[in-house]
């Protein structure tokens, strides 16, 4: 409870130990902010996050405390902004950010035209990276070794 007596979360505990389902809530508005499970104390599985307006705001996924698995934002309005994967919470794998629809001024443009894709090895970028226009063609192609900046840069009009 918050000093006014609302209610910021519910769930269950095992002594000292966040166990179960949790809910977190604004004390202010009584929104919810987060849920997830906990196990021993630590996020284990699915949590989700949410603006204000109720709308998905994260979903990640948690092993043992850390980040584990694929994670997705969203803008304000819902629609998927990122997408990443994470390895005891460092990036690793497919990394995709999209133009969205709350930060895109262009009515015109579909907010899940992906504006930038590359991959990331033990929280570094590596390979190919390329951002896009927001007609879907390319605007930019670099390369990274071990998160520096190697080979080729290349941008396009």
């Amino acid at each position: 409870y918050s000093p006014d007596s609302t209610i910021m979360a519910s769930g269950v505990l095992d002594g000292s130990l966040q166990i179960g389902l949790w809910k977190y809530y604004n004390p202010k508005t009584n929104k919810l902010l987060s849920e997830g499970t906990f196990k021993g104390g630590k996020r284990d599985g699915t949590w989700t996050t949410y603006f204000e307006n109720g709308k998905r705001k994260e979903i990640a996924d948690y092993r043992d405390g850390k980040l584990f698995g694929p994670a997705k934002f969203f803008d304000e309005s819902g629609i998927l902004k990122r997408e990443m994967i994470f390895q005891d919470s460092i990036l690793v794998g497919k990394y995709i950010e999209y133009f969205g629809a709350t930060s895109n001024i262009l009515s015109y443009v579909d907010p899940r035209t992906v504006a930038v894709e590359g991959q990331y090895d033990k929280g570094l970028k590596t390979g190919q990276w390329v951002t896009f226009f927001e007609f879907g063609g390319i605007a930019k192609r670099e390369f990274y070794s071990e998160g520096l900046r190697e080979g080729p840069y290349l941008e396009y009009d």
